[in-house]
């Protein structure tokens, strides 16, 4: 990267690099990054130029012209960003995501699993996309721990970046590309985002332990990660029963489905369980869903002492605990 990119600036400007230049001045508050389309449209040259104009930006403290050049830029910018960083302010932290972005991240490791552990959500949220854009073993460790994280956002982007660095982002849809929340991915983010702190915990435990299966190399196949295709019409009548708090759950078709629509459709039961439905408890009980015992436990301590619904928690964890 030259000097100065104004040195360098075409004599006889293109519509192409006017274009980029209005584009510097229309970013809003909320944007992280300018018009990358912008710069796409530029010639070989002009992106050189180009690129010259976004470091004296990030020089000057623009964290937003730091963080396009994490997105537009290549090897030739890396030594102006680290420049920016080695500074304690004006575009540091900026220059850091772009340098995780490009692959020159792997020593800020140690200060992201720092600033994850103190529960900021921005900074969580930042620390955790870091991490996945760095990809190493200790970035991969801290993104386990990201999992366990306090509010749902940090751990739902977690899962993102640990499927990513897996290969194991396609198994959230069907075998058509559909999404489907049914899928066993689906189901684990269902709990993962449940007010339940023991449903986050069994999520993420389920979680944790597939991405370390599947950084010792087993596929989505060996992790039982692959829909099994569903039962016809399931998705559509379970939902609707249980949207309709007087109608009786179709349990006998629970019993009936597939592998993956039943886990599902549990699940779906003990989330139910966060609005205090009545039918939840007995539900999961009749299913044998043990693996729910500390969710109904957990809505027991909140529920109001002979109301029908603590009543229901109470019978549903004897018989659970019995059987």
């Amino acid at each position: 990267i030259s000097p100065s990119a104004a040195s360098r600036r075409p004599m006889a400007s293109s519509a192409a690099w006017r274009r980029f230049e209005a584009s510097l001045g229309e970013a809003g508050p909320t944007d992280e990054i300018y018009d990358v389309a912008a710069f796409e449209a530029l010639g070989e040259s002009e992106r050189q130029d180009a690129l010259d104009a976004l470091v004296e930006r990030a020089e000057d403290g623009d964290g937003v012209a730091a963080q396009t050049l994490g997105v537009v830029g290549d090897d030739r910018v890396v030594h102006a960003l680290e420049g920016i960083v080695a500074r304690p302010d004006g575009a540091r932290r900026a220059a850091m995501r772009a340098l995780s972005r490009l692959g020159h991240g792997a020593r800020f490791v140690p200060e992201l699993v720092a600033e994850l552990k103190q529960g900021g959500l921005y900074g969580s949220v930042n620390a955790v996309q870091q991490l996945g854009w760095i990809g190493t073993k200790e970035a991969f460790d801290g993104l386990l721990e990201a999992l366990s994280a306090r509010d749902s956002t940090v751990r739902s982007v977690a899962v993102d970046a640990l499927l990513e660095l897996t290969g194991l982002a396609a198994s959230e849809k069907t075998a058509s590309g559909d999404d489907d929340p049914r899928t066993p991915i689906g189901r684990l983010r269902l709990l993962l985002d449940a007010d339940l702190a023991a449903l986050a915990t069994e999520a993420g435990a389920a979680f944790r332990d597939l991405f370390e299966k599947a950084r010792g190399g087993a596929d989505a196949k060996a992790l039982d990660l692959v829909y099994d295709g569903g039962t016809d019409g399931f998705r559509e009548a379970f939902g609707k029963a249980l949207r309709d708090p007087s109608a009786a759950l179709p349990l006998d078709l629970v019993r009936s489905a597939t592998p993956h629509d039943r886990a599902w459709a549990e699940a779906l039961l003990a989330v139910a369980l966060q609005r205090e439905d009545e039918r939840a408890p007995a539900a999961l009980a009749a299913l044998d869903a043990s693996w729910a015992v500390p969710a109904l436990d957990e809505a027991r301590q909140d529920a109001i002492e002979g109301f029908p619904f603590a009543d229901a928690l109470d019978d549903a964890m004897k018989a659970l605990r019995a059987g």
